[in-house]
């Protein structure tokens, strides 16, 4: 499953808004496609440069089809603190907002994610460190890769959701009408929101894997999982409010479990029941 992520706002606007959208290829093209053959659009999609008429029908588009998306805002985390370089925190605010949303997205993928993000924000240098770090994130549960945004509809998909959500978070006579459009979205869960602190920038990975001899390598045909971990539920774990689920699908072979903590859980709360 592709996850596309695109960002919108920044440090110096006061408000930074990320955008990640589980979506198929396909169904992502079809959006796209009827978005340019209603408005007559020949560019690349672009939230900034569309009207609110325009906005409400995509976002209509999007209601008809399957997809999963996760916005995360910063707000008070996007303030510097004195004698702090505001480029380095605008970094730094950028890979929270994008491990926040990814992570939210990821028990939707089948286990096996690939992380598709816009290259578009800052120099390649930077843009290296944000795909190691992200892949460091993913560890054996999928794969990052940077890419152009007018080359896939999935990036300008999440570059429409994450300005509005920008645009709804700032205080202006825009704000309702933002509000309004995405509403519907986010009542039926198919849009989750979340708002990070300022500890939770540059703070620890919530993914933790239990087993570590997992790949996302496509299964072989006839693949299974060992006879010893078929039919095994998820396991629960006490003292973490975690979601954990066996990681297993027809097109990956993958043998193991992920668990996706809130922020202020640690590692050292997980413990494996005895059945593993």
């Amino acid at each position: 499953m592709n996850i596309y992520c695109d960002e919108s706002g920044g440090v110096g606007r006061g408000v930074m808004t990320l955008a990640a959208i589980a979506i198929a290829e396909d169904v992502a093209e079809s959006v796209l496609t009827k978005f340019r053959a209603n408005t007559g659009l020949r560019s690349e999609l672009k939230g900034s440069r569309i009207d609110l008429e325009e906005r409400t029908h995509l976002f209509a588009l999007l209601g008809r089809v399957h997809f999963k998306a996760a916005v995360s805002i910063a707000i008070s985390a996007a303030r510097t603190e004195p004698g702090e370089d505001r480029g380095d925190h605008d970094i730094d605010v950028y890979l929270a907002l994008l491990e926040d949303a990814i992570t939210l997205l990821l028990p939707n993928t089948g286990g096996c994610a690939q992380i598709l993000i816009d290259d578009g924000r800052y120099s390649p240098t930077i843009l290296g460190r944000v795909r190691g770090e992200i892949a460091a994130l993913l560890g054996p549960f999928g794969e990052a890769a940077l890419e152009v945004s007018h080359a896939r509809a999935g990036l300008q998909l999440a570059d429409v959701i994450a300005n509005t959500f920008f645009n709804r978070a700032l205080v202006n006579d825009r704000q309702p009408q933002m509000a309004a459009i995405v509403a519907p979205l986010l009542e039926d869960g198919r849009v989750q929101l979340s708002v990070i602190g300022r500890g939770d920038v540059a703070g620890d990975s919530r993914l933790f894997g239990l087993w570590s001899d997992s790949s996302c390598a496509p299964a072989k045909a006839g693949a299974a999982d060992p006879p010893e971990r078929q039919g095994r539920s998820a396991p629960a774990f006490a003292g973490a409010q975690a979601f954990c689920a066996p990681i297993h699908s027809e097109s990956h072979s993958l043998s193991n479990v992920a668990c996706y903590l809130p922020r202020d859980s640690s590692p050292n709360m997980i413990t494996p029941p005895q059945s593993l």
